[in-house]
């Protein structure tokens, strides 16, 4: 969790991006996901290519190599109701 939180700060000291780190209740406990709030598509677009650009961000992801699986991850794109 220590590494989720880590990638949480970058963002928001960084780039000014609020994001929350969330782990599941029930279910497998060694899951953690991301949630941040965008107020459109474009903006989201514009996020994604400033943070694959952004040489600290990138090492910060490189640090978790150990910590996920192949194959076993997924992005979502959610709207608000």
């Amino acid at each position: 969790m220590a590494w989720a939180a880590k990638v949480g700060r970058h963002l928001k000291s960084k780039h000014g991006v609020s994001i929350e780190v969330l782990t599941p209740i029930a279910g497998n406990p060694s899951r953690v996901a991301w949630a941040a709030h965008y107020d459109n598509l474009g903006a989201f677009e514009t996020a994604m290519e400033t943070l694959m650009a952004d040489p600290g961000y990138l090492k910060i992801l490189g640090e978790a190599e150990d910590l996920f699986l192949a194959g076993a991850t997924h992005d979502e794109i959610w709207r608000t109701a």
